[in-house]
């Protein structure tokens, strides 16, 4: 029975990977938004496959704050606030606007829950997975009127 599942799901997978080409005929965009618990996973293979992907860690501000706060002195306010001042000075323009563009683009998407897989502006979205490889075959067999529609 397992030697039969396994090889099932070897050929599930061989013939996903046929078609999945055609469904992707053209580049779709694709956004994961995650957090530090939840982190992509086969991103490079969902490239492969087509999709550009975004990735969006909804916990960037707060590992920003942690990283200018590490090491600073907790006696000394002043010098504390240069040191803060100057590590601020260090972070490009796009890295403080890249710090809200994921949570503003989910909540203009209306994510409910995380981890969240995104399809074009907000079409379409995939719940609760992280494998980004995984996330465009499912896309593509719905958009194809396969087994997961």
């Amino acid at each position: 029975m397992m030697k039969h599942l396994a090889t099932s799901l070897a050929v599930s997978a061989a013939l996903s990977l046929l078609w999945a080409p055609v469904c992707l005929a053209q580049s779709v965009a694709v956004s994961f938004f995650g957090n530090n618990q939840y982190q992509p996973t086969n991103t490079e293979a969902a490239r492969q496959l087509g999709a550009s992907v975004t990735v969006y860690n909804l916990d960037s501000q707060v590992n920003l704050e942690k990283q200018l706060a590490d090491g600073l002195p907790v006696n000394d306010l002043d010098k504390a606030t240069a040191i803060a001042r100057q590590r601020v000075a260090q972070i490009s323009q796009q890295e403080m606007v890249n710090l809200f563009t994921g949570v503003l683009k989910a909540r203009e998407w209306g994510l409910e829950r995380f981890p969240a897989i995104v399809f074009g502006q907000g079409e379409s979205v995939v719940y609760g997975v992280t494998d980004l490889e995984q996330a465009v075959l499912l896309w593509c067999d719905h958009q194809t009127g396969g087994i997961g529609q």
